[in-house]
């Protein structure tokens, strides 16, 4: 056999030295700048936002306020802005430090602009549209310090969403499955109340309770937002709660039948605990339907649904072939 032969530049060894030259290089670079107490250096290469009216416009464009440190000066910062690169040209613009802080944001957000969504706020949750993304032009000084202070996300009609989480945001459903009178089933554990209401739901949590729709499209509550409000009877009285997301995890029709049920779970993407949940609750035979169930599974890009097929039905989908011969891989391709 031949010899073997040696990688260029000193395997483990080069790799350390050329990342102490780096870790000294940002050293010597933060002794020769005088920063203001407080304020974060920056770096050639530093991903930032910046405040600078030309770029800001009318807020439409992020990419042309986000950029790439391209040189450090005394005083000020060489930056390439994001559109700049996405028009295929280098273009740098001069920014005081004063008006730059870093960028530590994920490059996508979950909304865009014109989606319906809902906002908590100190007056409690409240519909908005959004209007921009990444306001950062109206906020004067955010000067973020790390990854988890606050950033403006969203711009909406009347308030800006500083995350971009369930908790600070979510969608606005468009329709809702149910109307005021509808008689339903929930799970109590996935319910929301307060006192005495909350206590029954405790005490009832280990099947689902029977209820009426009171109201629809809940907003105004201080702790979370509510697709539908339901009463329920326990122990002879009548309560109240809220069922907080609009899918067959959380509540479905009295009289729904369980196959169904099944299917439209797979659909809205419901857990794997669920659509265990469902099948032996109600003693349904996936085999009798499995090709349908899989098609649902693929044609909803549910995760859960072919993760639940595999590891409780005892069917291997890795193995599924269609009259063609195409296996799981080729039916997700189509189905995309």
């Amino acid at each position: 056999m031949g010899k073997k032969s040696k990688k260029k530049g000193g395997g483990k060894s080069s790799k350390a030295a050329r990342k102490e030259k780096i870790h000294e290089r940002r050293e010597q670079q933060l002794e020769d700048l005088d920063y203001p107490d407080n304020k974060r250096p920056f770096f050639e290469g530093d991903r930032v936002w910046f405040h600078e009216e030309s770029s800001w416009g009318d807020g439409s464009n992020p990419n042309k306020y986000r950029g790439i440190v391209k040189s450090v000066q005394e005083n000020s910062l060489d930056i390439i802005p994001l559109q700049s690169k996405i028009d295929g040209h280098v273009t740098p613009v001069r920014i005081s430090l004063k008006d730059v802080f870093p960028d530590f944001c994920d490059m996508t957000l979950r909304f865009d602009v014109g989606d319906d969504v809902v906002c908590g706020t100190d007056r409690g949750w409240v519909t908005e549209t959004v209007k921009s993304l990444w306001p950062i032009g109206e906020d004067s000084d955010p000067t973020p310090i790390g990854p988890e202070d606050p950033i403006p996300r969203y711009r909406c009609v009347s308030l800006t969403a500083p995350y971009d989480n369930n908790n600070c945001i979510m969608k606005h459903p468009s329709s809702f499955r149910f109307d005021v009178g509808d008689r339903v089933v929930f799970d109590p554990a996935m319910a929301e109340a307060k006192g005495n209401s909350a206590a029954q739901l405790r005490s009832n949590s280990s099947s689902w309770l029977k209820g009426n729709v009171t109201s629809v499209d809940v907003t105004g509550l201080y702790d979370y937002y509510a697709a539908y409000g339901c009463s329920f009877v326990a122990a002879g009285k009548q309560y109240s709660c809220h069922i907080v997301k609009d899918d067959d995890e959380h509540v479905a029709r009295s009289d729904a039948n369980p196959r169904d049920r099944l299917l439209e779970a797979i659909e809205q993407d419901c857990s794997i605990y669920h659509l265990n949940y469902l099948t032996t609750t109600f003693k349904i035979d996936v085999t009798a339907f499995r090709d349908l169930v899989i098609s649902k599974a693929l044609e909803h890009a549910s995760y859960f649904a072919l993760s639940w097929l595999e590891h409780y039905c005892n069917i291997n989908i890795r193995l599924i072939k269609d009259d063609s011969g195409n296996n799981l891989i080729h039916k997700i391709a189509s189905s995309s």
